[in-house]
């Protein structure tokens, strides 16, 4: 059982393996929302805490795991990639239910972490470790911004989106410096994923970085734009 735990093999993109563990997740997140709507706030920060732990705990399996099997490079597995330090920041967000933190993550994560589910760059198949570390990563993020917003009452303003703008360009910049210097190739602003992803249809680099920057400007954007509409306003967290 062992051995077949660690067997690494080919993941195939939109297959069973690829849907079910988003699945999954998702609807364990959905079930944690409904289940809020009965609990105290203090129980519906500790449960919010509680499943965003889901994705630090998929960063710490995944170091522990390289580490014991000699494999860790810290070119390629330093929690520097973005949907890696969402993960590590998301139980002490929901936590302390930190307003700007929590918008932020929601324009991230709906237009970075969530085209990560759509074109995963898995490097193992199922029932590999970095399979499972890789969903718990990714798959329980894309519950964070609807808990916050369903049982938090957070809502999104302009100044979320500029915050978001801010931040995801100083992390362009910091993460972009650091993969020239080292020669690693965070958030892939050096080199694309090795497996097939949107980035293939961008062209070579640097043309790929500057579609991606330039789509990314316009998901955030579209991402405000149920916000604007929407009549009702305030953004005080319950």
């Amino acid at each position: 059982m062992i051995l077949l735990f660690y067997l690494s093999g080919e993941f195939k993109i939109f297959s069973p393996a690829h849907f079910l563990p988003i699945l999954f997740l998702v609807l364990l997140g959905i079930v944690c929302t409904l289940a809020a709507g009965h609990l105290s706030q203090k129980g519906k920060t500790i449960l919010g805490t509680a499943y965003a732990s889901i994705a630090l705990l998929g960063v710490i399996l995944r170091i522990e795991h390289m580490v014991g099997r000699g494999l860790f490079d810290y070119t390629t597995e330093l929690p520097m990639h973005l949907c890696r330090l969402l993960a590590i920041a998301a139980p002490i967000v929901m936590y302390t239910r930190n307003r700007k933190a929590l918008g932020i993550m929601y324009f991230m994560i709906y237009a970075g972490t969530l085209n990560a589910n759509i074109t995963p760059d898995v490097d193992g198949a199922f029932p590999s470790s970095n399979y499972f570390t890789y969903w718990m990563i990714h798959s329980s993020l894309l519950v964070i911004p609807y808990y916050a917003i369903k049982v938090y009452g957070l809502k999104i303003t302009f100044q979320d989106l500029k915050n978001a703008f801010w931040t995801a360009n100083a992390y362009l910049v910091l993460i972009t410096s650091f993969n020239w210097i080292t020669g690693s190739n965070y958030f892939y602003t050096i080199r694309k994923p090795v497996s097939a992803s949107i980035l293939d249809f961008f062209g070579p680099w640097p043309m790929y970085v500057g579609v991606t920057y330039i789509i990314g400007l316009i998901l955030i954007v579209l991402l405000y734009l149920p916000w604007y509409f929407n009549k009702s306003t305030g953004n005080q967290l319950a």
